[in-house]
């Protein structure tokens, strides 16, 4: 629980940087909106010029968090997910360590317990990724009329069009996405161990070593799953 806590932070930080270029990659990927733009750059310019700076974090609260003097309703979201993938992670090694007798973990130890971490968080992850995509298209009349006050309301006029079935569309989807964790746990370590300096170990490469396997890792972990994304 502290270690999902002291992650809050980084996941938020790295949700005001990125959640602009999510909203882009959605209205690029829609097929009523992606003719409308002759590229991301100009997609990015049209939104800021038509809605403001604001457009770009449309649907923002719902990944982050959201609450008012008549409600308090935590939506877990992008800043939280990246936090509890960490920690699922974890049980899940240290399960197969317990039941193997290691006490380092294998290649195959580290596949698993990514891959499992993200099928458990796309439980959370589905409802909160269909909430986010309809409020970043609100207000396109060739997409959606209707109109929706934010995250909560959203989730139930959604709710109340299908039941659950409406809340969990794209389920399969978002668990082929979500899998990548298993590749990029996998390719980080892998990552890792080509930077290492002779003579030390992988838990002493500097700061711009593991920026660099992170940044790798998560491009392979993307190209592995991007499909299940469109």
């Amino acid at each position: 629980m502290l270690s999902t806590l002291r992650r809050w932070p980084t996941g938020l930080a790295g949700l005001a940087v990125g959640h602009p270029f999510d909203t882009v990659k959605v209205r690029l990927q829609s097929r009523e909106l992606s003719t409308r733009y002759k590229g991301t750059w100009n997609c990015l310019a049209t939104i800021v010029r038509q809605e403001k700076v604001l457009g770009l974090y449309k649907g923002m609260a719902s990944p982050a968090m959201r609450s008012s003097h008549l409600e308090f309703t935590i939506q877990v979201g992008v800043a939280v997910i990246n936090a509890m993938v960490f920690g699922v992670y974890g049980y899940f090694m240290e399960m197969q360590l317990n039941n193997s007798g290691r006490t380092d973990p294998t290649l195959c130890h580290i596949f698993l317990a990514g891959t499992g971490s993200g099928v458990v968080n796309s439980f959370i992850t589905c409802p909160m990724e269909l909430v986010k995509v309809r409020l970043q298209n609100q207000g396109i009349p060739s997409v959606s009329s209707t109109h929706y006050r934010g995250p909560l309301d959203c989730t139930l006029k959604t709710y109340q069009a299908g039941g659950m079935r409406s809340i969990y569309k794209g389920m399969i989807a978002t668990v082929l996405r979500e899998a990548s964790f298993g590749p990029y746990f996998v390719s980080y370590e892998l990552f890792r161990r080509s930077l290492r300096p002779p003579g030390k170990s992988v838990d002493e490469l500097d700061g711009g070593r593991l920026v660099l396997a992170g940044g790798a890792a998560g491009i392979v972990a993307w190209c592995s799953t991007y499909a299940a994304g469109e």
